[in-house]
């Protein structure tokens, strides 16, 4: 698809005729028949503003194609009612939950590597006294329990905001 089919076909969906269109564009109406009949090409100022109005990127615009993304703040009244409300408040919350999760992971990670670091240094002093592996065979488990429950309490903190982290909010 070519510049002028791409602006016309903008242009329509907008609702716009090319006389409204030039208007935005401080152009003339004329300018706007011959970017879409591929008889003249707009300044690159005006293609900017082109994308700009109508909420595409210039890659669109310039080359062919479907556009890879939309403009962020184009977003229609549907969009929009489709969102949960959210108190700035249930942010707040979401937040410091979110980082007490974080804590408990963390930590789930390092009494985990500690524990193998524990296991291969204890390991190595059995010529020392063999009871030390013994001990740290029976310890180990435990760390690793404590550490599974830690990972495990900050995952479930987390699933009452489920719905804010699919939304992406």
């Amino acid at each position: 698809m070519k510049l002028g089919q791409k602006i016309a076909e903008l242009r329509k969906k907008s609702g716009l005729s090319q006389e409204a269109l030039a208007e935005k564009m401080n152009v003339s109406r004329q300018a706007v028949s011959k970017w879409e009949s591929n008889q003249s090409i707009p300044d690159i100022e005006k293609i900017v503003d082109l994308s700009e109005l109508f909420g595409v990127t210039t890659d669109y615009l310039l080359k062919n194609g479907t556009p890879s993304f939309e403009l962020p703040g184009k977003t229609t009244e549907e969009e929009t009612k489709k969102l949960p409300k959210i108190s700035d408040h249930e942010i707040t919350q979401y937040l410091e939950v979110a980082k007490n999760a974080a804590h408990f992971e963390s930590l789930a990670l390092a009494l985990i590597f500690l524990s193998i670091a524990a296991f291969c240094l204890f390991s190595s002093f059995t010529f020392i006294s063999p009871n030390i592996l013994g001990t740290v065979s029976y310890v180990l488990p435990v760390i690793i329990a404590i550490a599974l429950g830690c990972f495990i309490h900050g995952r479930l903190i987390m699933r009452e905001y489920k719905l804010l982290k699919s939304n992406s909010i």
